[in-house]
């Protein structure tokens, strides 16, 4: 994976992972976000999302730890949940993770990837 990577980090690698940057070859603001920050960054938003999703932070406190543009931040980071909202039952990466924030089912429907029971 490229990027700007500085120091030593472990990345687990699960559905969700995988999803979100498939994504970017479908979403805009997921595309965006990687041209201007680099798929390292998008790895780092996959966590800070989880951990919004886990009431751990804000998006905008996302925004903060990546040090991104808020408006980017927020954007990215909405397509991010709505995949993970898709993918989650599906990744035993996730199995011991609980989600705070509850996802609107029109939200869902406009994800890039879709349930396959819906």
């Amino acid at each position: 994976m490229s990027g700007n990577w500085t120091g030593e980090t472990t990345i687990e690698l699960g559905p969700v992972l995988i999803a979100v940057y498939g994504a970017t070859c479908v979403d805009e603001d997921l595309e965006l976000f990687v041209d201007r920050h680099g798929k390292a960054a998008l790895a780092q938003a996959v966590t800070a999302t989880l951990e919004y999703l886990a009431g751990e932070t804000t998006r905008r406190g996302v925004a903060d730890d990546l040090g991104v543009p808020a408006v980017e931040a927020i954007a990215a980071t909405q397509v991010i949940e709505q995949i993970i909202a898709v993918v989650k039952d599906h990744d035993p990466t996730l199995t011991d993770i609980s989600l705070d924030v509850e996802m609107h089912e029109r939200a869902l429907t406009q994800a890039p990837y879709q349930r396959p029971d819906g």
